[in-house]
């Protein structure tokens, strides 16, 4: 099959898929769509018409003659001139090896308001015309990814398990020529031929990046969707959570596979292949991205990209969660709807079964003894957990135990006090005066810790000097357990109190509170003498 000399000649994957290449599309003022029955399909006068596209007048969409008009009527008579032109647009586009008069049947397309029309008459014909290999492997990946989709025993996938290649070309041509429904947005209908013309392009058909035009704002789930409503299924599944065992046992049934025999392996692979070609999903990150628009998407991982950059050794599949729940900060003071809604997302999602345990994981993860790096990155995911689900006294301005590494270690201990975002603050910023020290050594880690923290740091308790104590232990490799007992050792020698367990007890903050008041006090009177 030829390939047009304004189409590329290899897939683009992942996130350059999402920016896409427009074309000269910069002298074309009017958005692509339809338009309403009962209304003309083009400019009213040529004064509506681009300049730009003065030149190029042997490519516009003729009008009808006066004997169809007599025939049919006005609107029916142009819609079947424009018919017309759209043939001989998609074959010029498809076969023709004039980069610019493809480019000025486009140009021309969407100044009449055709451009998603032609754009879908171009998929099905490259679709019509594909060799049988190619045919071949886009029905085997149309299998796929309906196993991934839909529940396997649904009636049209099971359809579509006993399809041969011709019946499932066939019926993917047929459901791409319906009209889209008139309540659905137009943003679909171009979202939907983009995705499809990436299935078709993964599966080694003629490239057209012209097509590359994937939204932004659409997200997994959304594509998931217009997927599913090609082929008259329902979205039922996260992409990727199939079982590969029952999927291949099904796939060993297929005529589509009755030649090859596939692997765990080849199946992970193509699963990988698909889920990047046609953005279903991301297999490094949480799957509550689904949620988020492939914009936001790309903003989180040039986050994610910076901070794996600045800090190599944290860099790994098991800490993209930690890194999101960091994110947060920067979200909070964005202070824009787009952000608004991205914590909306997160906070239902840390408001959950799955980011409750997440966040007793990281509790528990933050006792044992950790890299200073790993120390750090939790420190901050919880804070980050904790702005998503506030406690009912984070606005209190004083630890509720006498000082915050009390405070800390009976969150540690799964005591709810209700500030853990109080605490966990004031620990933060207990880490970046202790890591500032060290002079130039952890700088990297000090800008991640300032990066994630509000501009202003809270004020200083009277027994900050115990959270610093500690976070230098820990700083040493010692864990919770002794970094705590070596601290609040020292500070019962000095309160004459032998037993330290009291001091974590409930009762433990009057201890300290009476000791402060009486230190406090000598202070004030030795400044009097």
């Amino acid at each position: 099959m030829p390939e047009s000399a304004d189409s590329g000649t290899s897939v683009t994957q992942g996130s350059e898929q999402i920016h896409g290449l427009g074309g000269s599309w910069e002298c074309v003022e009017s958005p692509g769509g339809e338009v309403n029955a009962g209304t003309s399909q083009g400019p009213h006068e040529d004064d509506d018409i681009p300049a730009c596209l003065s030149e190029t007048n042997d490519f516009r969409p003729p009008e009808p003659d006066e004997r169809e008009k007599d025939v049919y009527g006005i609107i029916y008579a142009t819609r079947k001139a424009h018919d017309r032109w759209l043939i001989l647009a998609t074959e010029a586009i498809c076969f023709g090896d004039d980069p610019k008069a493809a480019q000025a049947y486009r140009d021309w397309a969407r100044a009449y308001k055709l451009l998603p029309k032609l754009e879908r008459q171009v998929l099905i014909h490259d679709i019509e015309t594909s060799s049988v290999e190619v045919q071949e492997r886009l029905s085997q990946n149309v299998v796929l990814l309906l196993l991934h989709l839909d529940d396997h025993h649904s009636e049209n996938t099971q359809i579509h398990l006993k399809s041969d290649r011709e019946g499932l070309i066939a019926r993917l041509v047929h459901s791409l020529r319906i009209p889209s429904p008139p309540k659905r947005p137009k943003d679909d209908e171009v979202q939907t031929t983009s995705l499809v013309r990436a299935l078709l392009e993964m599966s080694s058909g003629r490239v057209d990046r012209q097509q590359h035009e994937f939204s932004e704002e659409s997200t997994t789930d959304k594509n998931a969707e217009l997927f599913a409503s090609v082929f008259e299924i329902t979205a039922s599944k996260e992409f990727g959570n199939a079982d590969v065992q029952e999927m291949i046992a099904l796939i060993s049934k297929s005529p589509l596979f009755s030649q090859s025999r596939i692997s765990i392996q080849d199946l992970d692979d193509r699963t990988m292949q698909i889920r990047h070609s046609l953005l279903l999903g991301f297999e490094e990150e949480h799957l509550v991205l689904a949620r988020f628009s492939f914009g936001q998407v790309e903003d989180f991982r040039c986050y994610l990209s910076h901070t794996y950059t600045a800090i190599e050794s944290l860099r790994g599949l098991q800490n993209n969660q930690l890194v999101l729940l960091t994110w947060t900060t920067t979200l909070f003071r964005r202070q824009t709807d787009a952000a608004n809604r991205q914590l909306s997302i997160l906070q239902e999602w840390a408001n959950s079964e799955e980011g409750e345990s997440l966040y007793n994981d990281l509790a528990r993860s933050a006792q044992g003894s950790q890299t200073v790096e790993q120390l750090v990155l939790i420190m901050v995911a919880m804070l980050g957990y904790s702005r998503l689900v506030p406690d009912n006294l984070d606005h209190f301005e004083l630890p509720l135990r006498g000082s915050y590494l009390v405070d800390l270690d009976t969150h540690f201990r799964s005591h709810a006090l209700g500030n853990r975002m109080r605490v966990m603050k004031h620990m933060v910023f207990a880490m970046i005066r202790v890591l500032s020290t060290f002079g130039n050594t952890y700088e990297e880690l000090v800008a991640f810790l300032i990066a994630a923290t509000d501009r202003e740091p809270p004020l200083l308790h009277t027994l900050a000097g115990l959270s610093d104590q500690y976070l230098s232990l820990r700083i040493g490799s010692a864990d919770h357990e002794t970094a705590f007992h070596l601290v609040m050792t020292e500070v019962s020698c000095l309160l004459s109190e032998t037993n330290i367990e009291r001091l974590r007890s409930d009762e433990g903050h009057k201890i300290l509170a009476t000791h402060i008041r009486q230190l406090v006090w000598r202070l004030q009177f030795l400044e009097v003498k």
